[in-house]
């Protein structure tokens, strides 16, 4: 019995709540195939392995804090905090990754709000982030975060 049609099959439609438990954690090493996967499709799985590899070396010194968004096992999101050394109560944001199916149900707010508790309690007083003008999605989160504009002009010289 084939459904040709489009009623039947709309009939046949049904909607189910699903829920799931998101984590926020410190990475291991064995997050590096989900980080590549959902977070960081556009590089080579050996870089996201390197990259995770440093940054887990630079937790352990305290020079980085990383947190992902595990959902079921995965990493979905991402985000990384480098604390500046000149200055140990600023750090900088980035690396702020969702992965396309978790957007829009606040990954990115967990993982921000959880990297704010975090920073608090090393000594962290303030957060910075560079992004670029035209990112306005971007820009309207993080001051839904809590950051402000700074009245500073970034002046670029290419040297030949």
């Amino acid at each position: 019995m084939g459904y040709n049609n489009r009623q039947e099959v709309k009939e046949l439609e049904q909607e189910f709540e699903i829920k799931a438990i998101l984590r926020i954690r410190r990475p291991t090493l064995e997050d590096a195939p989900a980080l590549h996967t959902y977070c960081f499709p556009s590089l080579k799985a050996e870089e996201v392995e390197e990259r995770l590899k440093s940054d887990l070396q630079d937790m352990e010194s305290g020079k980085v804090i990383r947190l992902i968004a595990d959902a079921g096992g995965y990493a979905v999101g991402n985000v990384k905090l480098s604390i500046d050394e000149g200055n140990p109560s600023v750090g900088r944001v980035s690396d702020i990754v969702v992965a396309g199916h978790f957007k829009g149900i606040n990954v990115a707010d967990k993982l921000m709000q959880v990297l704010s508790d975090v920073a608090k309690t090393k000594g962290i007083k303030t957060l910075e982030v560079q992004v670029h003008r035209s990112e306005t999605r971007v820009i309207e989160a993080f001051k839904r975060w809590g950051f402000s504009e700074r009245e500073i002009i970034t002046l670029e010289k290419h040297l030949k």
